[in-house]
């Protein structure tokens, strides 16, 4: 590959090969800093142009059937999961990662817990007060991002005091309204 082809970040850098996770005709997946990094695919050569509709492109909303996909494997994973006794404890979009075949995956379990083998996970919370149901609350404010490309602006912790939080549901008066279009 020439210099022609590599791509350049924001700052008109190239970019390692070596660093590339992935690449699509619109963006480029870059690992820095131990995160991995969606960039609009940049050439040198490329016109004010075309960066800014590969910039649209990667903006894009994903249609219906891809939103409908994503949460069929997501349900799937997190049915996984509890079906091995584990609560995830930290389902959040910042948790699920995106291949270049636009399929999804559940991870960061560092936060979970690891339940005895034959627990009856309908009735039981760990040290945080999470449960199979928090795991599922927590999923549809991943699904209510996914669907609307908004930040859910509820979270099942009270982060006012120290590291320590434990869950709780949120009241009913503060979840978006059931019916409304968004």
């Amino acid at each position: 590959m020439n210099a022609v082809n590599h791509f350049i970040d924001d700052e008109g850098h190239y970019i390692k090969p070596h660093t590339i996770l992935d690449t699509s005709d619109a963006a480029v997946v870059v690992h820095r800093e131990d995160a991995a990094i969606k960039m609009t695919t940049v050439y040198k050569h490329d016109t004010l142009e075309k960066v800014e509709e590969n910039r649209r492109k990667i903006r894009a909303r994903p249609s219906a059937d891809l939103q409908r996909h994503w949460f069929h494997q997501l349900t799937i994973g997190l049915h996984n999961l509890h079906q091995h006794c584990i609560i995830h404890g930290d389902i959040l979009t910042r948790n699920i990662l995106l291949d270049g075949s636009l399929n999804l995956a559940i991870c960061d379990l560092g936060a979970s817990s690891i339940m005895s083998i034959g627990t009856i996970m309908l009735d039981r919370v760990d040290g945080y007060n999470c449960s199979i149901w928090t795991d599922i609350c927590q999923l549809g404010l991943v699904f209510y991002e996914i669907v609307t490309g908004r930040e859910a602006s509820i979270s099942l912790y009270d982060n006012s005091g120290g590291g320590n939080s434990v869950a709780r549901f949120p009241s009913r008066d503060i979840l978006p309204v059931l019916g409304k279009r968004i």
